[in-house]
Protein backbone atom coordinates (compact mmCIF):
# COMPACT_ATOMS: atom_id res chain seq x y z
CA UNK A 1 0.00 0.00 0.00
CA UNK A 2 1.24 3.43 -0.80
CA UNK A 3 0.80 6.62 1.15
CA UNK A 4 -1.97 7.97 -1.14
CA UNK A 5 -4.23 4.99 -0.55
CA UNK A 6 -4.30 5.70 3.20
CA UNK A 7 -5.70 9.22 2.89
CA UNK A 8 -8.86 9.90 4.82
CA UNK A 9 -11.74 11.38 2.90
CA UNK A 10 -12.84 14.71 4.36
CA UNK A 11 -16.38 14.76 5.73
CA UNK A 12 -17.42 17.84 3.80
CA UNK A 13 -16.46 16.47 0.37
CA UNK A 14 -19.01 16.91 -2.36
CA UNK A 15 -21.48 14.01 -2.28
CA UNK A 16 -21.81 13.58 -6.00
CA UNK A 17 -18.07 13.72 -6.67
CA UNK A 18 -17.45 11.20 -3.91
CA UNK A 19 -20.05 8.87 -5.41
CA UNK A 20 -18.68 9.26 -8.93
CA UNK A 21 -15.07 8.74 -7.83
CA UNK A 22 -15.98 5.49 -6.10
CA UNK A 23 -17.87 4.10 -9.08
CA UNK A 24 -16.21 1.95 -11.69
CA UNK A 25 -16.55 3.18 -15.27
CA UNK A 26 -18.83 0.31 -16.23
CA UNK A 27 -21.23 1.17 -13.40
CA UNK A 28 -21.55 4.78 -14.51
CA UNK A 29 -23.56 3.63 -17.51
CA UNK A 30 -26.55 2.35 -15.47
CA UNK A 31 -27.61 5.69 -13.97
CA UNK A 32 -26.83 7.42 -17.26
CA UNK A 33 -29.15 5.10 -19.21
CA UNK A 34 -31.90 5.52 -16.58
CA UNK A 35 -31.62 9.33 -16.70
CA UNK A 36 -31.53 9.58 -20.50
CA UNK A 37 -34.46 7.18 -20.90
CA UNK A 38 -36.57 8.96 -18.28
CA UNK A 39 -35.90 12.42 -19.68
CA UNK A 40 -36.39 11.38 -23.33
CA UNK A 41 -39.75 9.70 -22.66
CA UNK A 42 -41.02 12.70 -20.70
CA UNK A 43 -39.81 15.31 -23.17
CA UNK A 44 -41.24 13.54 -26.24
CA UNK A 45 -44.84 14.84 -25.91
CA UNK A 46 -43.56 18.33 -25.13
CA UNK A 47 -41.51 18.33 -28.33
CA UNK A 48 -44.42 17.05 -30.42
CA UNK A 49 -47.16 19.36 -29.13
CA UNK A 50 -47.18 23.08 -28.36
CA UNK A 51 -49.10 22.59 -25.11
CA UNK A 52 -49.13 19.24 -23.36
CA UNK A 53 -51.12 18.17 -20.34
CA UNK A 54 -54.24 19.32 -18.62
CA UNK A 55 -54.48 22.82 -17.17
CA UNK A 56 -51.51 24.06 -19.20
CA UNK A 57 -53.03 27.54 -19.38
CA UNK A 58 -53.30 27.77 -15.60
CA UNK A 59 -49.63 26.91 -15.12
CA UNK A 60 -48.58 29.31 -17.85
CA UNK A 61 -50.66 32.14 -16.36
CA UNK A 62 -49.38 31.53 -12.84
CA UNK A 63 -45.76 31.33 -14.00
CA UNK A 64 -46.17 34.74 -15.59
CA UNK A 65 -48.07 36.08 -12.57
CA UNK A 66 -45.33 35.04 -10.14
CA UNK A 67 -42.75 36.73 -12.32
CA UNK A 68 -44.59 39.92 -13.23
CA UNK A 69 -46.24 40.40 -9.84
CA UNK A 70 -42.96 39.93 -8.02
CA UNK A 71 -44.83 37.61 -5.67
CA UNK A 72 -42.18 35.07 -4.80
CA UNK A 73 -43.71 34.18 -1.45
CA UNK A 74 -47.30 35.35 -1.51
CA UNK A 75 -49.17 33.63 -4.35
CA UNK A 76 -50.90 35.78 -6.96
CA UNK A 77 -54.66 35.77 -7.22
CA UNK A 78 -55.88 33.12 -9.58
CA UNK A 79 -58.75 33.80 -11.97
CA UNK A 80 -59.83 30.22 -11.24
CA UNK A 81 -60.73 31.11 -7.65
CA UNK A 82 -59.51 29.12 -4.68
CA UNK A 83 -58.47 26.12 -6.72
CA UNK A 84 -55.13 25.76 -4.96
CA UNK A 85 -52.90 25.89 -8.04
CA UNK A 86 -51.11 29.00 -6.81
CA UNK A 87 -50.31 27.49 -3.40
CA UNK A 88 -47.55 25.22 -4.74
CA UNK A 89 -45.03 27.86 -5.83
CA UNK A 90 -41.95 25.63 -6.29
CA UNK A 91 -43.00 24.80 -9.86
CA UNK A 92 -43.40 28.47 -10.77
CA UNK A 93 -40.14 29.42 -9.05
CA UNK A 94 -38.28 26.81 -11.12
CA UNK A 95 -39.96 27.90 -14.36
CA UNK A 96 -39.26 31.57 -13.66
CA UNK A 97 -35.67 30.85 -12.60
CA UNK A 98 -35.00 28.98 -15.88
CA UNK A 99 -36.72 31.80 -17.79
CA UNK A 100 -34.52 34.47 -16.18
CA UNK A 101 -31.20 32.60 -16.24
CA UNK A 102 -31.39 31.20 -19.78
CA UNK A 103 -33.50 34.02 -21.24
CA UNK A 104 -35.97 31.66 -22.87
CA UNK A 105 -39.73 32.31 -23.11
CA UNK A 106 -41.85 31.23 -20.16
CA UNK A 107 -43.76 28.70 -22.27
CA UNK A 108 -40.48 27.02 -23.33
CA UNK A 109 -39.29 27.00 -19.74
CA UNK A 110 -42.59 25.51 -18.63
CA UNK A 111 -42.57 22.92 -21.43
CA UNK A 112 -39.08 21.61 -20.74
CA UNK A 113 -37.77 22.37 -17.24
CA UNK A 114 -40.51 20.63 -15.26
CA UNK A 115 -40.67 17.48 -17.46
CA UNK A 116 -36.88 17.21 -17.13
CA UNK A 117 -37.39 17.07 -13.36
CA UNK A 118 -40.00 14.39 -13.99
CA UNK A 119 -37.49 12.52 -16.12
CA UNK A 120 -35.01 12.55 -13.25
CA UNK A 121 -37.41 10.72 -10.90
CA UNK A 122 -36.32 7.27 -12.18
CA UNK A 123 -32.72 8.28 -11.51
CA UNK A 124 -33.65 9.18 -7.95
CA UNK A 125 -35.28 5.75 -7.55
CA UNK A 126 -32.04 4.18 -8.81
CA UNK A 127 -30.06 6.08 -6.15
CA UNK A 128 -32.62 5.21 -3.45
CA UNK A 129 -32.31 1.51 -4.28
CA UNK A 130 -28.52 1.77 -4.21
CA UNK A 131 -28.74 3.45 -0.79
CA UNK A 132 -30.85 0.53 0.36
CA UNK A 133 -27.94 -1.73 -0.62
CA UNK A 134 -29.67 -3.34 -3.61
CA UNK A 135 -27.41 -4.53 -6.39
CA UNK A 136 -26.61 -2.32 -9.35
CA UNK A 137 -28.59 -4.53 -11.70
CA UNK A 138 -31.65 -4.54 -9.41
CA UNK A 139 -31.41 -0.76 -9.00
CA UNK A 140 -31.08 -0.39 -12.77
CA UNK A 141 -34.19 -2.52 -13.35
CA UNK A 142 -36.13 -0.53 -10.74
CA UNK A 143 -35.11 2.76 -12.36
CA UNK A 144 -35.92 1.54 -15.86
CA UNK A 145 -39.32 0.20 -14.80
CA UNK A 146 -40.19 3.60 -13.38
CA UNK A 147 -38.78 5.32 -16.48
CA UNK A 148 -41.09 3.39 -18.83
CA UNK A 149 -44.11 3.06 -16.54
CA UNK A 150 -46.89 4.64 -18.63
CA UNK A 151 -48.87 6.03 -15.68
CA UNK A 152 -45.89 7.69 -14.04
CA UNK A 153 -44.48 8.81 -17.40
CA UNK A 154 -47.79 10.44 -18.34
CA UNK A 155 -48.05 12.23 -15.01
CA UNK A 156 -44.47 13.46 -14.90
CA UNK A 157 -44.28 14.52 -18.55
CA UNK A 158 -46.77 17.31 -17.92
CA UNK A 159 -45.52 20.70 -16.77
CA UNK A 160 -47.50 20.89 -13.55
CA UNK A 161 -46.90 21.03 -9.83
CA UNK A 162 -47.49 17.29 -9.33
CA UNK A 163 -44.40 16.59 -11.44
CA UNK A 164 -42.37 18.81 -9.15
CA UNK A 165 -43.95 17.02 -6.20
CA UNK A 166 -42.85 13.61 -7.52
CA UNK A 167 -39.29 14.84 -7.87
CA UNK A 168 -39.00 16.47 -4.44
CA UNK A 169 -40.71 13.60 -2.60
CA UNK A 170 -38.17 11.15 -4.00
CA UNK A 171 -35.32 13.56 -3.30
CA UNK A 172 -36.51 13.93 0.31
CA UNK A 173 -36.77 10.15 0.63
CA UNK A 174 -33.20 9.79 -0.63
CA UNK A 175 -31.98 12.33 1.93
CA UNK A 176 -33.99 10.59 4.67
CA UNK A 177 -32.43 7.22 3.90
CA UNK A 178 -28.96 8.76 3.83
CA UNK A 179 -29.59 10.60 7.11
CA UNK A 180 -30.39 7.33 8.87
CA UNK A 181 -26.76 6.25 8.41
CA UNK A 182 -25.47 9.24 10.35
CA UNK A 183 -24.93 8.86 14.08
CA UNK A 184 -25.90 12.43 14.83
CA UNK A 185 -28.01 14.87 12.82
CA UNK A 186 -25.99 16.12 9.88
CA UNK A 187 -26.48 17.62 6.44
CA UNK A 188 -28.78 14.87 5.14
CA UNK A 189 -30.91 15.04 8.25
CA UNK A 190 -31.50 18.77 7.82
CA UNK A 191 -32.00 18.50 4.05
CA UNK A 192 -34.83 16.03 4.66
CA UNK A 193 -36.95 18.51 6.59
Amino acid sequence: MNKDSLKLVPKNENIIMNYLNNMRRANFIYPLIVAITGIAIRLAPNLLYYAWGNDYGIYYYLSQAFLSGKALVYPPNSPWGTDGYQYFPMTYWIVDFIHIVFRIPINASLNYSIPILGGLTPLLLYFISREMKLSEVTSFIAGMLLAVDPIQAYQTSQPNYLTTGHFFVLLSLLFLIRSQRELKPGKYYYLTY
